[in-house]
C-alpha cells in the first residue's frame, strides 16, 4: 500500500535529456512527489481539493499517480474503472436517500 514516490533506472547509454549530459551507468531519480506538489501544476498543493481534478486536466509531467509510460501500473485501467463504477453507484445511493 506505499505511494511510489520515485522511480530510480540505471542510464544504458550516454544521453542528453533537456541540456544535460547524462553518462552510462548513472543512476536517474524521477520524482512524483515533487511534480505532485509543485505549485505551477497545483496551487495550494497541501490543500485538499479533489475539485482541482474537475476544472483541470493534468499531463503525465504534472500528474502521475500510476507511474510513467510502460513502467504504468498494469491495473491502472481496472483501477479507474472500478472508481467510476463506485462513484456512480455512491452518486445514484446519495440521490435515492434524498428522497
Amino acid at each position: 500500500m506505499a505511494q511510489s514516490e520515485r522511480l530510480i533506472r540505471n542510464v544504458k547509454r550516454d544521453i542528453t535529456f533537456d541540456g544535460y549530459f547524462i553518462p552510462k551507468h548513472s543512476k536517474v531519480r524521477l520524482c512524483f512527489w515533487e511534480s505532485h506538489n509543485s505549485e505551477e501544476s497545483f496551487p495550494e498543493a497541501f490543500l485538499f481539493d479533489p475539485d482541482r481534478f474537475l476544472e483541470n486536466s493534468y499531463t503525465s509531467d504534472e500528474y502521475a499517480p500510476f507511474g510513467l509510460d510502460h513502467h504504468r501500473c498494469p491495473f491502472a485501467g481496472i483501477v479507474f474503472k472500478l472508481s467510476t463504477m463506485f462513484l456512480e453507484n455512491l452518486d445514484f445511493s446519495v440521490r435515492l436517500h434524498r428522497r
